[in-house]
């Protein structure tokens, strides 16, 4: 049996085409031989408290226009409704560490499930500990152990490193996907277009 196709999915928590991109690839995933591997991509590490008050204002207004596009693309590529563009400035990198100690104990899709919709359904801000705490919880993580690994340098460290690996690979923004190790796709795509792109990559395989 050939070895899975590899898909790359740099994200962050807070972007809502990352959320709408990964749950195309789930989707994806039950027709073709890929697996998915993701890469973290923290947009906003410690937050926007370091903004003047009118400078975060307007990032925020422009952020919010673009990132709007991504709830209709929800409803019409996914049948997804009520996605909100969830809480502003957030910190990811917490939440980003506590995904490579879930990824240790092999819970990592569980906790980006709960992430995700913590953020774009629930409302809940992830650059609360008390919140991550719970959201692990849910995941089937040990709170405390968890809470531990937040301070841990190893994940924050591991975390990171995926975002300096992007930055070599020229990748600026999230999404961005990297099929088989050849192919850099940057922004989300519809469904169609994504396995297009899956169809090519397998079929170069086999030629």
């Amino acid at each position: 049996m050939s070895p899975l196709l590899p898909i790359h999915i740099f994200f962050d928590y807070i972007c809502p085409w990352c959320y709408v991109t990964d749950l195309a690839l789930e989707r994806l995933e039950e027709r073709y031989p890929i697996t998915l591997i993701p890469k973290s991509f923290p947009l906003w590490a410690e937050g926007l408290g370091h903004l003047p008050p009118e400078e975060n204002e307007a990032l925020r207004q422009r952020t919010h226009a673009a990132d709007a596009h991504a709830l209709t693309a929800a409803r019409e590529w996914l049948n997804v409704d009520g996605m909100l563009l969830g809480p502003w400035g957030v910190a990811t990198l917490d939440a980003h560490a506590g995904a490579k100690f879930a990824a240790a104990r092999g819970r990592l899709m569980e906790y980006q499930r709960v992430l995700f919709d913590a953020h774009f359904f629930r409302d809940l801000r992830l650059d609360s500990r008390e919140t991550l705490s719970l959201l692990a919880a849910e995941a089937g993580l040990p709170s405390d152990d968890f809470l531990s690994a937040l301070d841990d340098d190893f994940y924050r460290r591991a975390a990171l490193n995926d975002q300096a690996q992007a930055v070599q690979l020229g990748i600026t923004g999230v999404p961005a996907l990297v099929v088989d190790n050849r192919y850099l796709v940057v922004g989300a795509r519809p469904p169609e277009r994504l396995a297009g792109i899956i169809e090519r990559a397998l079929g170069e395989r086999k030629g």
